[in-house]
């Protein structure tokens, strides 16, 4: 046996260490590969009054949802930003993933859209270039206003309002992070006019119609469930409201009450207006309304869809 002296002993042992660190290098290496996403980090921040006047916004309140499209390009130009959001319907529970109207076909938008609680998101993402894009859209402010009883949760598959952004562009690297912030102000928003449901004492906002729906070439028709409606003396009364600075054009005007299409009544002109899409449009500048009678009989009115075939314009 070879014995070594104080001094070599000293030396293999401060060696040591360095040689297994050098000889465990790759291994390192081999396992700690480089990170293959990059990290994206969205905030909304609302800035507006009009969406807090008229849904009590605030970025943890239970009637607002906040969400983030991220699409790479491959994805673009197969509908705008506002389209999008536009055609989202609240979710009827907590839990509930957004649908989207059934006129539109925005299946392919689902892995591209993507919840940001309390108005913020934080995702992975592969490295490339991408659009982003956020919205915020709102439940009316009380089961009142969304035709819910005391036992349902508020949520009430008829979306109240929203804003949405035209699209930003990023590249982002492997191992990146990057930070967008989204200031958002009343002039994001989508107009549209409102749709309101008399209950025997007064009108309660029920939803808007039309949205994004912008100059005649974006006119359409839509369908949208109402959601339980009250049945006063055997008919439902509805009104349509315009509240911005802006001018609606409804060519027809009806509803579908259990599958049945149901005329609007009220002012003769008016009713004649949005009883066909002849061209005749009912047109409502800012502060005017209208209102219509759709007689049903019986006491309630189980399956109720409002359909309307319009588009809107900016004022002056």
């Amino acid at each position: 046996m070879i014995r070594l002296g104080l001094r070599w002993r000293r030396l293999l042992f401060g060696i040591g260490p360095v040689l297994v660190w050098i000889t465990a290098c790759p291994l390192l290496y081999w396992f700690a590969a480089p990170p293959a996403t990059g990290t994206l980090e969205v905030d909304i921040d609302y800035t507006g009054s009009w969406y807090v006047e008229t849904f009590g916004y605030a970025r943890e309140a239970e009637n607002i949802r906040h969400y983030v499209l991220v699409m790479p390009d491959e994805a673009m130009g197969q509908a705008r930003s506002h389209a999008i959001f536009s055609a989202l319907q609240f979710p009827d529970s907590p839990a509930a993933t957004p649908s989207f109207r059934e006129e539109v076909d925005y299946d392919w938008v689902r892995p591209y859209l993507y919840e940001a609680p309390a108005g913020h998101f934080v995702g992975q993402f592969a490295p490339g270039h991408y659009h982003v894009a956020v919205a915020f859209i709102a439940a009316p402010l009380s089961r009142e206003e969304a035709g819910v009883g005391e036992d349902a949760i508020l949520y009430a598959g008829a979306t109240g309002g929203g804003a949405s952004t035209d699209y930003r562009e990023v590249t982002l690297e492997a191992g990146e992070s990057l930070y967008l912030e989204f200031a958002m102000t009343d002039a994001d928003g989508w107009a549209c006019p409102w749709l309101s449901v008399y209950d025997g004492q007064t009108f309660q906002r029920r939803m808007e119609i039309l949205r994004d729906v912008r100059g005649p070439d974006a006119a359409r028709t839509e369908t949208s469930p109402l959601g339980p409606v009250p049945v006063v003396d055997g008919a439902i009364t509805l009104r349509i409201s315009e509240e911005r600075a802006e001018i609606t054009f409804i060519d027809e005007f009806y509803l579908l009450v259990d599958g049945v299409r149901v005329a609007a009544q009220g002012d003769p002109d008016a009713a004649a207006r949005v009883a066909g899409r002849d061209g005749r449009t009912l047109i409502l500048n800012r502060g005017e309304a209208v209102d219509f009678r759709f007689p049903v009989g019986g006491a309630a009115a189980p399956d109720v869809a409002v359909v309307v075939t319009g588009y809107y314009a900016p004022a002056g």
